[in-house]
């Protein structure tokens, strides 16, 4: 059983209960639903197009840097969802 059949089932059983706050990891039809209906906190998701792309600049980058420096930080934005916003 998923994490959110699990909550609903929760809910379900235990409506008087407070929810408890769960977050998940990207946008998908499940994830927005279960915004709506109260059932997830908020969703983090991330662009893969530019983790992808901003890993291999960094590795490209890192083979050119001969050098045995401290390796960076990549900041890769994100979106975060709410039911407010979906």
């Amino acid at each position: 059983m998923g994490r959110i059949a699990a909550a609903r089932e929760d809910a379900a059983r235990n409506p008087s209960r407070p929810p408890v706050a769960i977050i998940c990891n990207e946008l998908t039809e499940a994830t927005r639903a279960a915004l709506i209906d109260g059932i997830l906190t908020a969703v983090i998701s991330t662009r893969t197009d530019q983790v992808a792309a901003r890993t291999v600049a960094a590795m490209v980058e890192a083979l050119g840097a001969r050098e045995s420096g401290q390796p960076g930080q990549i900041f890769i934005p994100f979106d975060l969802y709410v039911a407010e916003n979906v």
